[in-house]
């Protein structure tokens, strides 16, 4: 059988001309020859179990780049199983997180000395403040989560818990509080409550490098800006640096209970 052109290798192999076009211009499945003058793609018979493996790993939802690296790969077979094992470590986090925010709205309160909560996975960062001060209700309650998959990072938030990258050296606060006034504590706008509140929602690329804190009020009411930046510059470890900063919010007589994870993104 002589060569195919995209239309006919396309329909053999179960694809689209437009999915093969793509993975030509990545250099997954180039054509077996290409028209000089028109650019006319065509391809071998024998190109069809790559081209339908390919397109078996699409629907598992493997990103294109992963596939190349797996295809490369002396293990093919080991690549595809610890791509696998990722997305479900990452779909257990999603449904952690789905799990507490389903908690939360529905009112269920949970007794503890405490009323921050703080939680840290390999694919999940979460810190909860439960709003106790003055005589409100002990199911109002903020939340700042950020969860990982893959390069991308999702944070969500709401109240005045936040959500801060250290990037290249800088400290940026991610998050803005959902608060009027400058009272400590001050007047929450928005919480997770018995009504369904609207969160923040951000989208963020990782970079090697960045290091993320997730923290109550509790500590930024007690660690002033610049010295929450150096310390977490300073710290050799995520677990050094939440030591640090509880031990300066407590030691300045923070005025709240504390609750803070860090993260570090490494390639």
């Amino acid at each position: 059988m002589g060569l195919l052109t995209i239309g006919a290798f396309a329909r053999a192999a179960g694809l689209s001309p437009k999915a093969l076009r793509l993975y030509d211009d990545l250099g997954l499945l180039r054509p077996a020859s290409v028209d000089p003058i028109s650019g006319y793609r065509r391809y071998s018979p024998d190109q069809l179990e790559r081209a339908r493996l390919i397109g078996l790993l699409r629907r598992t939802g493997m990103p294109l780049a992963r596939i190349s690296l797996a295809l490369s790969s002396p293990d093919p077979a080991a690549e595809v199983l610890a791509y696998w094992r990722s997305v479900e470590a990452d779909v257990a986090a999603r449904g952690r997180l789905v799990a507490f925010l389903v908690e939360q709205l529905s009112g269920k309160d949970t007794v503890t000395t405490n009323p921050d909560a703080a939680y840290a996975g390999p694919h999940l960062l979460a810190v909860a403040d439960e709003f106790g001060q003055g005589g409100h209700r002990a199911s109002v309650t903020t939340l700042a989560a950020l969860l990982c998959s893959g390069p991308r990072l999702g944070v969500v938030h709401v109240g005045d818990s936040r959500a801060y990258l250290l990037r290249a050296g800088e400290l940026h606060q991610l998050t803005q509080d959902h608060v009027q006034g400058t009272a400590i504590p001050a007047t929450l706008v928005k919480a997770l409550h018995r009504q369904p509140a609207q969160p923040d929602l951000l989208l963020r690329d990782g970079r090697d490098g960045d290091r993320y804190l997730l923290c109550s009020d509790g500590l930024y009411h007690a660690v002033p800006p610049d010295v929450l930046h150096a310390e977490l510059r300073a710290a050799a470890t995520p677990v050094d640096a939440v030591g640090t900063l509880v031990d300066l919010a407590n030691r300045r007589g923070g005025p709240d209970n504390i609750a803070c994870v860090v993260a570090d993104v490494a390639a």
